[in-house]
């Protein structure tokens, strides 16, 4: 094997040149790799505690929440989540942004690194505080969705047909993906049979 000189990052950020083996330089630049990046990680912890503990209590209890929330998103405990699981995180928190205010406002203010398709929890959670506390992208009130549904309900019924409802879903503007759509569906049914009690729905929707 063949002896080299060759340079390699210390933990601390400055440069150092190695001389030796070329496995033990691999090895020697590798380590100090992971040492980097484990002190970065652990400056971000810090600052997110910091930012935490100058919160009020219901803000720390709301992000308790959000956090919860994309942590079942996280699912390899990477600290981010993919983009197109924004939306679904985002109304389980009672936010229904439209799919051109997904694009045009929300993404581009979480996403700060165009190479990626990850949204980081440390952009998603204040941003996402930010929506709740402002009360933005919140759904429509009980007065509002009763009117809707009894414009479809033309016979008076006091209830839609599963297949009625999903065609109002698919057809506004929210841009709902197929798995929310059946749990919506499975919300609003409620446990009974194709009938979907609007009243019912919005009850519970809306409390």
């Amino acid at each position: 094997r063949i002896e080299e000189s060759t340079m390699s990052a210390a933990a601390d950020g400055d440069v150092v040149l190695v001389h030796g083996d070329n496995d033990d330089v691999k090895v020697a630049a590798s380590q100090a790799q992971d040492d980097q990046q484990q002190q970065q990680q652990q400056q971000q912890q810090q600052q997110q505690q910091s930012a935490v503990e100058q919160l009020s209590a219901e803000d720390r209890a709301t992000m308790k929440k959000i956090k919860e929330l994309f942590d079942m998103f996280d699912r390899e405990g990477s600290g981010s989540v993919m983009k197109e699981e924004v939306a679904t995180m985002m109304r389980a928190l009672n936010a229904y942004p439209s799919e051109q205010q997904l694009v045009v406002d929300v993404l581009p203010s979480i996403m700060t690194d165009e190479d990626t398709e990850m949204v980081a929890w440390e952009a998603f959670g204040p941003y996402m505080l930010g929506v709740l506390k402002q009360g933005k992208f919140e759904p429509d009130g009980a007065r509002v969705l009763m009117e809707a549904f009894r414009v479809l309900d033309e016979d008076g019924k006091g209830y839609l047909e599963e297949e009625e409802l999903k065609a109002l879903m698919v057809s506004n503007d929210y841009g709902f993906r197929q798995k929310e759509l059946e749990n919506m569906i499975a919300f609003a049914r409620n446990g009974s049979d194709e009938h979907i009690n609007y009243e019912d729905y919005i009850l519970r929707s809306t409390t």
